[in-house]
């Protein structure tokens, strides 16, 4: 079965290609909040950490030696609530079907939240965007 789509480049892309939703959602929400930074410049401060997805062992290796711990949220969003109760914001981006919380990210969770911060589990991009607002006590259209 050497047929000329199997040996076409797209169809390898195709076929190699990982099934990455969390990813996409963790993206479409980055894309919301860098347009949204017009309105709300605090948004400049949102940013991803790297902590998840697939690398080499020498970039795994030089990661960790950087200080990447495993169980740390996907996102912070170092801002304090609009009523002053939480002192920042912590995302965990899932996968709608597959996506679970691991023992250690509960762990990690119940530390940020004891030390005044929000935590988050969105599985999706717009959960996220509402957790935000709400966070920040913004109006939703």
């Amino acid at each position: 079965m050497n047929s000329p789509l199997r040996r076409s480049k797209t169809f390898r892309q195709l076929r190699y290609r990982r099934a990455t939703p969390e990813h996409d959602e963790q993206a479409s929400l980055i894309a919301w909040a860098r347009a949204a930074e017009v309105q709300h410049p605090e948004l400049r401060l949102l940013y991803a950490i790297p902590n998840g997805g697939f690398r080499s062992a020498r970039t795994a290796i030089a990661m960790k030696a950087e200080g990447v711990q495993r169980g740390i949220p996907d996102l912070h969003f170092p801002y304090p609530s609009k009523n002053k109760a939480m002192c920042g914001m912590w995302i965990e981006m899932k996968a709608k079907k597959t996506g679970r919380i691991s023992p250690l990210q509960k762990e990690v969770h119940e530390i940020l939240r004891g030390i005044g911060h929000s935590v988050v589990v969105a599985y999706s991009a717009s959960e996220a965007v509402q957790a935000i607002c709400d966070y920040m006590n913004w109006e939703t259209r």
